[in-house]
């Protein structure tokens, strides 16, 4: 059904989400990515990288059901678009991250704890327990220890928080002002 990033934007779309919110999701997609890359190249570490993406591409889509928690805080978007997604016949495994990117405390899969971390980090903040927690989950998979996870995850996870003031701003130029 969605193969790909962009499969799961012209998705969003047809959906009826905004430009602001499928740049968004483009944004945390490229970030999903990026983390992918390293978890790949740097630590040799097994995942599901295409339902990753997917998901990451997907995991705000309750905001089309809740667009004010587009530029202020919220929640109700989080198991909206779990059902928006089951709805439409999407995999369980990438329709349940809407709900788990804001629950990733819960989160079991390691792929469900990538789109949280990317949907943190993508706009220059970091959560040191989140982090640990993805560490643990490759250390898990891996021949490396946890220290040795972060030696390698952390200078990737500040480069992509460093680029996350212009992604931000570039996502605020588009949100209406508040009346």
């Amino acid at each position: 059904m969605l193969a790909t990033v962009d499969d799961a934007l012209a998705f969003l779309r047809r959906l009826g989400a905004s430009e602001t919110l499928v740049l968004h999701h483009e944004m945390v997609a490229q970030v999903a990515q990026d983390i992918a890359s390293a978890v790949r190249l740097e630590l040799g570490c097994p995942f599901d990288r295409d339902q990753m993406l997917i998901a990451a591409a997907l995991h705000d889509c309750g905001k089309i059901q809740f667009p004010e928690e587009l530029g202020a805080p919220g929640e109700r978007h989080c198991a909206a678009g779990e059902l928006m997604l089951l709805r439409h016949g999407l995999p369980e495994t990438i329709a349940r991250v809407c709900r788990t990117h804001c629950e990733w405390k819960q989160a079991i899969a390691l792929e469900d704890l990538f789109v949280a971390l990317a949907d943190i980090v993508w706009k220059g903040t970091r959560d040191e327990v989140l982090e640990m927690r993805v560490v643990d989950g490759i250390a898990a998979r891996v021949d490396l220890s946890a220290w040795e996870v972060f030696a390698r995850l952390e200078p990737v996870l500040a480069r992509i928080a460093d680029g996350g003031v212009a992604r931000l701003s570039r996502c605020q130029t588009l949100i209406p002002a508040r009346p």
